[in-house]
């Protein structure tokens, strides 16, 4: 269904919501900061708990991966590895987005070099199957417990 939709969107549109989605996620994780007593978004404290954490009484990989997000937006970087090892490389692929999507708006109609637009799709690609790879790791780990 997904991949219909995206089939059915212009190309332009397509990059443009990629391109303001990951604006939005640097901007967030920017604008989180992290202390030993929790998370704050702009000064205020995040009070939002982890539905999985409290349903299940696992860690959550996911709410990892977003501290680790954030430290890389402060240039935390051994921080943020700490905290998921996969959050650099997520971060990472985020900001790659940024540059990529602007210049695929820019080459628009013409298309952007195969190599280019293959390098992109199995850099997001491998990206997802580690973060749920190392999160079914992770639940098996602790359900073992």
């Amino acid at each position: 269904m997904l991949i219909t939709l995206i089939k059915k969107m212009n190309s332009k549109a397509f990059h443009i919501i990629i391109l303001s989605l990951c604006v939005a996620a640097i901007a967030a994780s920017y604008a989180f900061t992290l202390n030993d007593i929790g998370a704050y978004f702009f000064g205020f404290k995040w009070s939002i708990h982890c539905f999985f954490n409290h349903t299940f009484g696992t860690k959550c990989e996911y709410c990892r991966m977003i501290c680790s997000v954030t430290s890389m937006a402060h240039g935390q970087f051994a921080r943020a590895f700490n905290f998921h090892p996969l959050g650099p490389i997520l971060f990472a692929l985020i900001a790659f987005q940024i540059p990529y999507r602007i210049w695929a708006l820019i080459k628009i109609p013409k298309k952007i070099h195969p190599t280019l637009r293959k390098l992109n799709k199995y850099a997001i690609a491998l990206t997802i199957i580690a973060i749920i790879i190392n999160w079914l790791y992770h639940l098996t780990a602790d359900l073992m417990k």
